[in-house]
């Protein structure tokens, strides 16, 4: 079966992960997609690689809606993903104990094919259906699909608001139920960088090109491109420079951005 991307609850962030550098990128806003300029569409931006350790979150949120984000395999059991994909309930913040459909907790899952929803033979939908009558939020090593019964977050990420839990303190991690020994794993950059350096970005959610935005929709496939981190610093680091005010926002992030490609 395939799963439908009208089931989508709304539109669903992406965590991207920076491959190039071997690291887990948090972005400074929700990252809803992988944008190339016009000279590559997104057909042009698709993996061609199927398992690289990036995978696909997702959460049966019931009732036929789902939740979508991006995560990275940092060890066989562990996966690292943004707060705000799991901290946010319909009308509150959602613990995260209440996570794990072992213990009859909101089922979550991470995919790490290069399309995780293949029409008639799906990762996600064996996973949410189950396969010849069998049951539901298992993990399947054919699909490289890896139910999870275990997730934590920073609960800083809560402290701004609802609204605002991606800003500060966005790092969520889950413990898959079984070991992902067939998926590569990555290690973590802590390191500061000196000089703008090159990396290359992955991840789910929606796609597009610079001229028009990340309007292109989601199709459940996973996509790479090229950016330059531009420095590490705070939100703080950034207004203060470009407007002379502080928005109380001290972490330090990796940080990016779009050029217009005319520029330069």
């Amino acid at each position: 079966m395939t799963v439908s991307t009208r089931s989508l609850k709304s539109v669903l962030r992406t965590s991207t992960a920076a491959i190039g550098l071997a690291a887990a990128c948090l972005a400074v806003s929700p990252s809803y997609a992988i944008v190339g300029n016009d000279a590559y569409p997104k057909g042009t931006l698709v993996d061609t690689t199927n398992v690289t350790g990036i995978g696909q979150m997702v959460i049966d949120q019931q009732n036929g809606y789902i939740g979508l984000c991006t995560a990275t395999l940092i060890n066989p059991r562990t996966v690292i993903f943004a707060a705000h994909c799991v901290n946010e309930g319909d009308t509150d913040f959602k613990a995260a104990s209440s996570y794990g459909a072992k213990f009859g907790g909101t089922p979550i899952a991470f995919f790490f094919n290069a399309n995780n929803n293949a029409s008639g033979n799906s990762a996600i939908g064996h996973w949410l259906n189950g396969v010849s009558g069998g049951s539901a939020y298992l993990t399947r090593t054919a699909d490289n699909a890896y139910n999870a019964n275990y997730v934590i977050y920073n609960t800083q990420s809560t402290q701004l608001g609802l609204g605002n839990n991606f800003l500060e303190g966005d790092v969520a991690m889950a413990a898959l139920d079984t070991p992902a020994t067939t998926v590569p794993s990555w290690t973590l950059l802590f390191s500061p960088i000196t000089s703008p350096t090159h990396a290359t970005i992955a991840g789910y959610g929606n796609n597009g090109i610079g001229s028009t935005g990340g309007n292109g929709g989601i199709d459940y496939r996973r996509r790479v491109a090229e950016n330059t981190i531009s420095f590490l610093g705070s939100l703080d680091d950034l207004d203060g420079f470009l407007f002379g005010v502080s928005d109380g926002l001290p972490q330090n992030l990796y940080q990016l951005d779009f050029n217009d490609p005319k520029f330069g």
